[in-house]
């Protein structure tokens, strides 16, 4: 590992957005410690980045869902000697469903990986970032952060969290080196919605994004300074409307969008 180079933490590298934002990442040279529970799939993906663009792929295999995982993991990073210069908290996932029909079990795992995990990474990792006096946090929220989505109220009011959290951290860092963004994608090709158990509908499908562009989007955000960063024209579009349309009406387009022939 080339202690001269950036070095980029990605949590939820196994797939998706978080897939992307690794190649994107190697692709500009900065070698990578790519995280999640899927171990095989991160050898793979690690094999294929440090093949390609000759950096160094270290993969760390670990569960965000747990009480300790979060320490766990910034204790295995910060064993390496190495400090990261930028991570990203993209693990998070949702469920679909009326919350009062959700497993309570099912919530609770919601809210340890899309709100505690990412809260303590954050809060670990910004510490020593301001210490050194550099690094550039990116944390992946939603846009259901600003377009409460019925059926995904746990995961909506999670994401909310993450974008206030973050824009308030950066204020609190703007002085320190530090550089915290927030991402808010819409409905993007991923396994998101699988996992989530929803059938996409026919607008959702219209509407989606590819997950390259959102982690592109993502990377140039951080590069530019933006604190938040909205990807896609389409929901660009409908931050600037959506602030103008009654909170009410907005939950019910968002409902309709989402309510599959099954829900």
């Amino acid at each position: 590992m080339d202690v001269g180079r950036r070095l980029a933490l990605v949590t939820g590298a196994s797939s998706g957005i978080g897939a992307e934002f690794a190649r994107l990442l190697a692709e500009q040279g900065s070698d990578l410690i790519l995280t999640a529970r899927r171990r095989e799939r991160l050898e793979r993906l690690s094999a294929e980045l440090t093949d390609r663009h000759a950096i160094d792929a270290t993969v760390l295999e670990n569960d965000l869902d747990t009480r300790d995982g979060p320490r766990q993991l910034f204790d295995a990073v910060t064993d390496r000697a190495r400090p990261i210069t930028t991570l990203i908290n993209n693990a998070g996932f949702g469920r679909y469903g009326r919350v009062v029909q959700q497993d309570l079990a099912a919530i609770e795992s919601m809210v340890r990986v899309d709100v505690t995990a990412l809260t303590v990474l954050t809060r670990l990792f910004a510490a020593d970032m301001e210490r050194v006096g550099r690094g550039a946090i990116l944390n992946v929220a939603s846009f259901a952060a600003v377009q409460p989505i019925p059926r995904y109220a746990v995961y909506s009011g999670a994401k909310a969290y993450v974008v206030a959290f973050s824009q308030a951290l950066q204020h609190e860092l703007r002085r320190s080196g530090v550089t915290v963004s927030v991402l808010l994608p819409g409905f993007t090709v991923t396994e998101f919605h699988r996992v989530a158990g929803h059938r996409r509908t026919r607008l959702m499908r219209f509407t989606s994004l590819d997950a390259r562009h959102v982690a592109r989007a993502g990377l140039a955000g951080v590069a530019k300074g933006k604190t938040v960063i909205i990807p896609g024209v389409w929901y660009k579009a409908c931050a600037v409307g959506g602030r103008f349309l009654p909170r009410r009406c907005a939950s019910a387009l968002a409902a309709m969008t989402v309510k599959s022939d099954k829900a």
